[in-house]
């Protein structure tokens, strides 16, 4: 039981000695305003029209047909083979939301 107390005592002695007395504690400076979030939309560019071409596949690498795709507001259907194409769809120059959906996927 005596060497338990040494210990703890020794781990303690540790402890205050290796906290620094240049630690600044001070609370006399006025808090720092956080600036508004920002919905980053300013580093998204311009607004421009694109071509959207791209293949929807599966997990095993085969076309999957009938997928519903969006590019902004532009909404296509793909083919047989998997193929979707847009045209003119409004997105930003640095980005652009793309979501593809079909009954019974994820």
């Amino acid at each position: 039981m005596k060497k338990i107390r040494i210990l703890l005592l020794l781990i303690c002695v540790i402890v205050v000695w290796t906290c620094s007395e240049d630690d600044n504690w001070n609370t006399d400076n006025p808090p720092v305003q956080q600036e508004e979030e920002s919905n980053f939309s300013e580093n998204f560019g311009n607004q421009i029209n694109a071509r959207f071409i791209g293949k929807v596949i599966n997990e095993d690498n085969n076309p999957v047909s009938g997928v519903t795709v969006s590019v902004g507001t532009t909404i296509t259907t793909t083919d047989s083979n998997g193929i979707f194409s847009i045209t003119d769809a409004s997105v930003f120059e640095k980005f652009a939301y793309i979501t593809a959906t079909k009954e019974g996927f994820i």
